[in-house]
């Protein structure tokens, strides 16, 4: 499957996913429960079944590390503490102007950690990061996902007004949430920040919707802000995913190893028999060199005394053999003995030894 079928995928299953509800409307039985059971309980069911259809879409498309591939395997007490931080203006904004009023907690359970954990599963863990992988530009897969989380919203506006207000804020913070995704690999970044700005909201009850006056506005964008430079204080910004197997953005690192070796292969056999044949008088040289030297040492082993024999070929290794340091006494480190120094060298004494024997080893 080619890289734009593998996107066209992946957007038809984020796009299926804001069509959950009506689907799920059409059986009776959803409809019952819907009737019969608080709404956070039927909303958390539509969300299972949107991470599901996310699950069976990444299937589909070849992955097998699910966790991996929603970047949800790594650094969740660090996006703890950078959600709670960066959330820090909406608390105490909102501290000042409201009073805390939670009349339903499971309600705020719902509204704070279920649904942000489904909306970041299905829009920057699985969207977004699969267009990554398929070589989308950052700016371009987070303005698709951003625009189609800012579709998903507006069905809370009343007037067209207030769907604008949540087409821009949803779809503005959706773009910030990718941002945060492709700064920091793990979905657990976003998720924190966003789950921590609606657990304040709701917990204060500011408003029913994303849009809660100029005040909170305000707080948002402060919020939003801090999360920005935190980030860009502590990352760096990281090249495009791994693709997703069969994509064409870049090969494989066994493509690239098989095409490394055929490229040598090639080098190879493209050597210039010219080259080959100058490497032949070096070698020849060499041995040349080798056989004189056998030669010269052949004459000092006849004319040399056998004691400076012995001592030629003694070990160089042992000979330079130093006492290792004595341990530390008192934080000082005292000094080693020095080298035994000799009056001679070596070649000076065989050379001695040459012309001694000539002078005075003349026979009878």
């Amino acid at each position: 499957m080619s890289g734009m079928r593998k996107a066209v995928v992946v957007l038809a299953a984020f796009a299926a996913t804001l069509l959950t509800y009506r689907v799920l409307s059409l059986v009776p039985l959803y409809r019952e429960l819907h009737r019969a059971l608080p709404a956070y309980v039927t909303e958390s069911f539509m969300n299972l079944c949107e991470v599901a259809l996310c699950i069976a879409a990444l299937l589909f498309l070849g992955e097998r590390r699910i966790g991996r591939a929603l970047g949800i395997d790594r650094r969740i007490l660090p996006a703890l503490a950078f959600g709670i931080a960066c959330s820090a203006p909406m608390l105490l904004g909102f501290a000042l102007a409201h009073r805390g009023d939670v009349r339903d907690p499971l309600a705020v359970v719902f509204l704070a950690i279920v649904f942000p954990f489904a909306e970041e599963v299905v829009a920057r863990g699985f969207a977004f990061r699969t267009l990554r992988r398929l070589g989308w530009p950052l700016w371009s897969a987070a303005a698709a996902c951003a625009m189609l989380t800012g579709l998903a919203h507006i069905e809370k506006g009343q007037t067209a007004a207030s769907i604008l207000g949540l087409f821009f804020v949803t779809g503005a913070g959706g773009f910030t949430f990718c941002w945060l995704l492709d700064r920091w690999q793990s979905l657990w970044f976003p998720f924190a920040l966003h789950a921590c700005m609606n657990f304040w909201w709701e917990v204060f009850n500011v408003a029913p919707t994303a849009l809660g006056g100029w005040y909170s506005f305000t707080l948002q964008i402060g919020s939003i802000v801090l999360a920005i430079l935190v980030t860009l204080r502590y990352t760096k910004s990281p090249s495009r995913l791994q693709p997703v197997r069969g994509a064409p953005a870049s090969p494989p690192a066994g493509a690239q190893a098989s095409r490394a070796c055929a490229d040598r292969r090639r080098r190879d056999a493209a050597w210039p028999a010219a080259e080959t044949a100058a490497l032949q008088p070096v070698g020849e040289d060499r041995l040349r060199d080798r056989l004189e030297l056998h030669v010269r040492r052949a004459l000092v082993d006849r004319v040399a005394p056998p004691v400076l024999l012995a001592e030629r070929r003694r070990p160089r290794r042992l000979a330079r053999r130093r006492p290792a340091p004595a341990p530390r006494v008192g934080g000082e480190t005292p000094p080693g003995r020095p080298p035994r120094r000799r009056r001679y060298s070596r070649s000076v004494r065989i050379v001695f030894a040459i012309v001694w024997s000539c002078m005075f080893d003349v026979p009878s």
